[in-house]
């Protein structure tokens, strides 16, 4: 080989590796772990002359993701939800919805607000909600019924009120499950109205039988002006007996205005005097819609909205909650009031977070949305969360408030939103790539309890199954028809242009070098 030779051999290795990289560099962007392959948006509800909304999922270990929610279906003149609606996705078909619980007029406003579940290692979902049965309070319910038979009307035990005085303001219940048998709840309490005769509270109970018992509310935390309230109550678990609470207090101008946190070490027995995390200052907009994940052993975060304007900012803990950072602009180019932001683990225990927002006014982010869209992002460590990618396949949603997201089989997404002008509650769901998917574990055959009656037999009637219309007439992204799709495919086939480019570029020199 002549010198000459060996020079355009090495030119040409040279321009097949550019051209390897220049080639696809939407693919490498891609084979991040965040890489989510979303099918389309599917409408649940299909409500579209009434009202759809709070919609919340729970996985399932079986491979079934359970969605609940609130909607109007009475004849009230009121277009306040009245009824808790329920449906499943098994596979990509989502189950016909159906009733679950009702608000009937003669229970007082017929109205119901807020549901929140969790499942126990039994298989068995406990399901929190509000109604309003005797102005001007709230009341907190609770039901359950074996995940496998949740589809059924006559699964569920009857409505049981936990307490009757809560304030009833945004989102402020939720329900935390510590393995094996213990739940807790967190709830705002008091009176609504612009003037209160009494102090609003958050208060706390617990069951340590898996609801069929439970403890008297007790207070945690008292609203130091008599004119404010708690909203946005969120709770926590972290083994072996760590409890975890962050709350919302809101002002007279029911603005949020201050963001709390408090802990018990003993499983809720007793509770720590609760910390201001922040508070709005003069100027400032808000603060809102505090979220907490553990990121490792006594590693809390606290992501609210707030500050000069709609901002998400993060606080954290290395210590159990005992000392906090200063604030973080988290996602410094979104911008939205728009709910929590939810939290999910794949398996590869790699932490997700999706949030509604859209992006700032100004920024210079690519591809700006000016209407509330759906974004996914990635724990890197520390303070790190991977710049947002938007994961909705259109950015034209309008209007999107308060997503929720779960994993079910490890690697499979599925998020839910309701759209605050529409009112009709949407679901899409997207697998990880590199998640390796986990396989579905049936539940064991329920132990009759001797003390209560055996439940009637089921149905051997087939549920009813609809696919419901997407919003757009496109295929789904993901292929079933080849599941195991190699990553590096897509790779490959694009470099198919670059080498034949290459080959000819060789051919020419080849062809040359001999006749000179």
């Amino acid at each position: 080989m002549n010198v000459r030779f060996g020079k355009t051999i090495y030119s040409l290795i040279l321009l097949l590796a550019l051209a390897t990289i220049l080639g696809k560099p939407a693919f490498f962007a891609r084979a991040q772990s965040d890489e989510i392959l979303w099918g389309n948006q599917v409408n649940i509800s299909n409500s579209p002359d009434e009202t759809s909304v709070d919609p919340f999922l729970l996985a399932d270990p079986a491979g079934v993701v359970h969605l609940f929610w609130a909607e109007k279906v009475g004849f009230s003149t009121s277009n306040q939800p009245d009824t808790l609606l329920y449906s499943q996705l098994k596979g990509d078909v989502w189950s016909k919805p159906v009733d679950l619980f009702f608000a009937p007029p003669s229970e007082g406003t017929p109205q119901i607000n807020y549901p929140h579940a969790v499942i126990d290692q039994t298989g068995r979902i406990h399901l929190i909600w509000l109604s309003e049965p005797n102005f001007p309070n709230y009341a907190l319910n609770y039901s359950s019924a074996r995940a496998d038979q949740s589809d059924k009307v006559q699964a569920w035990t009857p409505k049981k009120i936990l307490a009757d005085d809560l304030t009833g303001a945004l989102y402020s219940i939720h329900i935390a499950y510590a393995p094996p048998n213990m739940l807790h709840v967190i709830f705002g309490r008091g009176a609504q109205g612009e003037n209160p005769q009494n102090d609003r509270t958050v208060a706390y109970m617990r069951s340590t039988d898996l609801g069929k018992t439970w403890s008297e509310p007790k207070d945690i935390f008292t609203v130091p002006v008599l004119t404010w309230g708690a909203s946005t109550t969120r709770l926590l678990f972290e083994a072996p007996s760590n409890v975890y609470a962050a709350w919302s207090v809101w002002d007279e101008t029911g603005i949020g205005r201050r963001i709390y946190f408090a802990r018990s070490l003993d499983s809720g027995l007793t509770w720590e005097e609760p910390i201001m995390l922040t508070e709005k200052i003069e100027g400032e907009f808000e603060r809102n819609w505090s979220s907490l994940a553990l990121l490792g052993p006594h590693h809390i975060m606290a992501l609210w909205e707030g500050g000069y304007r709609a901002y998400r900012h993060a606080q954290y803990s290395t210590d159990g909650g005992q000392t906090w950072s200063e604030p973080v602009d988290t996602f410094p180019y979104l911008i939205g009031d728009n709910g929590f932001v939810e939290y999910v683990r794949d398996s590869n225990d790699t932490l997700h977070a999706f949030l509604a927002q859209r992006v700032r006014e100004g920024s210079t982010a690519s591809s700006a949305i000016t209407t509330e869209a759906l974004w996914h992002s990635v724990w890197e460590g520390g303070d790190r969360w991977r710049d947002p990618t938007l994961a909705t396949l259109r950015g034209d949603i309008l209007h999107m408030t308060n997503p929720k997201a779960v994993i079910v089989n490890g690697n499979r997404v599925v998020v839910t939103w309701y759209q605050s002008q529409i009112f009709d509650v949407y679901a899409m769901s997207g697998v990880i790539r590199n998640a390796p998917e986990i396989p579905s574990i049936a539940w064991a055959p329920p132990q009759l309890d001797q003390t209560q009656a055996p439940s009637p037999p089921p149905t051997t009637e087939p549920p009813i199954l609809q696919t419901l219309k997407p919003l757009q007439e496109t295929p789904q992204i993901l292929d079933k028809s080849n599941p195991t799709l190699n990553p590096g495919s897509n790779l490959l086939l694009s470099l198919i242009p670059a080498v034949l480019v290459v080959l000819f570029i060789a051919a020419v020199f080849l062809i040359r070098s001999r006749t000179s």
